[in-house]
């Protein structure tokens, strides 16, 4: 169940995503990685302090993926705990399960904290792994865009449209 809410979440289905979760949540709560997606889909729905109190009962070291420990990084960064995510992701890293999200959420966090070179390596690095990713197209586009390096936007920006 955990791997079908994930890519409900990954493919951008939202509305799916907390509906699911809502209706399993009661069994969801039995897990920490259950408690990361309730949280993440409170997060969604703004609500926040909710969001915030679910992930105080998360045990980090339960956490035996790359995949748990990405969403518990994105849920810390979309909750502005910067530090913390980083944190957290950088430790996803360590585990042979790495995939695209958990580069792409990690150069996510480094354009929030406007640190460009970091974000670049990371997108680039998620990149490497799902060539055709739209979203990371796009994100390095606006990057390359905003350093004034238009031909080299255009080519992302035109690589995501495909």
């Amino acid at each position: 169940m955990l791997v079908n809410l994930r890519s409900l979440f990954k493919s951008g289905k939202v509305g799916e995503f907390i509906e699911k979760v809502q209706e399993f949540e009661e069994e969801l709560k039995n897990s920490d990685e259950g408690l990361i997606l309730i949280a993440l889909k409170d997060t969604l729905k703004q609500d926040l302090e909710k969001a915030r109190n679910i992930l105080e009962k998360v045990k980090e070291s339960s956490l035996s993926s790359a995949q748990a420990l990405s969403d518990l990084g994105l849920a810390h960064f979309l909750l502005g705990d910067f530090e913390k995510a980083e944190k957290i992701l950088k430790k996803a890293l360590k585990f042979p399960d790495v995939d695209d999200a958990l580069y792409a959420r990690l150069g996510a966090l480094y354009y929030a904290q406007g640190k460009l070179e970091e974000a670049e390596h990371y997108w680039e690095r998620a990149l490497s792994l799902n060539p055709e990713r739209a979203e990371i197209l796009y994100n390095l586009g606006v990057l390359h865009l905003n350093r004034g390096e238009l031909e080299k936007a255009l080519d992302y920006f035109s690589r995501a449209l495909k």
